[in-house]
């Protein structure tokens, strides 16, 4: 036991310590141009004391799952931004609390979601000939890594869910399957099963052919009698 705890301590400690590389960072990179380098600092104490209540209170979970989640919404919004598919919404996540300004991001690294969209919305809109935004993509590139990495670094380690965190999930999926029911219910259920055979195959095989969707115009007899009783 004392070596889990050593262990928790460690990682609990690496991400307190990438949280003040984060704000150190983007301190360099803002030159004092949005926040003031006191507010910078009452905000990483803020969020490193929000960091340790999150772990107190859902364990390593907090690192290894709600922190990717955060991750790939960042993903997302850089994949579409500047494209008919932008949202003003940036962020939202379960679980992390949004402001009521600047696109209404998460409070948790609040300045840190604020410049990451800002610079990427800036540069998306310059002129690609313009020598600064040459330098300002790299940089911009470097800062983004370092995020990313915070969001995702401790997304592979293995930690087991609490009894709480597992019945939620199971709370869940029986929510969606109540759910389904009431959406096929109207439906012969052989008629289900062709549908869900089908759809399978056809996965299997778009991914066979580089995406080339194959339709399948012809339903062996096997569904009607070995799946559906």
């Amino acid at each position: 036991m004392a070596d889990l705890n050593s262990l928790v301590d460690t990682i609990v400690g690496v991400a307190d310590q990438m949280i003040g590389d984060l704000y150190s960072t983007l301190n360099t990179l803002d030159h004092g141009s949005t926040w003031h380098l006191s507010t910078l600092a009452k905000m990483e104490t803020l969020d490193k004391r929000t960091l340790s209540r999150r772990i107190a209170s859902q364990g390593l979970p907090f690192l290894t799952v709600q922190l990717p989640r955060l991750g790939k919404e960042l993903d997302r919004y850089l994949s579409v931004l500047g494209t008919s598919e932008e949202t003003s919404s940036f962020l939202s996540v379960e679980g992390f609390k949004t402001s009521n300004d600047e696109g209404h991001v998460p409070l948790f690294l609040g300045p840190i979601w604020i410049y990451t969209c800002r610079e990427a919305r800036e540069l998306i809109l310059a002129d690609p000939t313009d020598a600064d935004r040459v330098g300002r993509s790299a940089q911009f590139a470097r800062w983004l890594a370092i995020v990313r990495t915070f969001c995702y670094l401790f997304y592979k380690l293995e930690v087991d869910f609490t009894d709480e965190q597992r019945a939620e999930k199971l709370r869940s999926f029986c929510e969606i399957e109540s759910g389904l029911e009431e959406i096929y219910a109207p439906y012969p259920t052989n008629m289900l099963a062709q549908w869900w055979v089908c759809d399978i195959a056809e996965t299997v095989l778009a991914e066979v052919l580089d995406g080339e969707k194959f339709p399948f115009i012809q339903k062996t007899s096997r569904l009607d009698t070995d799946l559906v009783p």
